[in-house]
């Protein structure tokens, strides 16, 4: 299973792209073969690397979102 997530400004499918991946409030992991919604992890004060550890954890292989900043990528 191909695994997608999206850095946003909130829970819902829909919710914008956030334009820096530091701004985003959620990420909102998809199945990136069905499209299915899997999860929502929500920031709720982690730091950009301790988001960026649970996508790696999780295994997903991509990240749609805005510039990185270097304690993230």
């Amino acid at each position: 299973m191909l695994k997608i997530a999206a850095a946003t400004l909130g829970p819902d499918p829909g919710d914008m792209i956030s334009e820096l991946f530091e701004q985003c409030t959620c990420l909102q992991i998809y199945d990136g073969d069905t499209d299915e919604l899997l999860d929502v992890i929500e920031r709720n004060g982690k730091s950009d690397a301790e988001l960026a550890r649970i996508l790696t954890d999780m295994w997903v292989e991509a990240v749609i979102c805005g510039p990185l900043q270097q304690d993230a990528f």
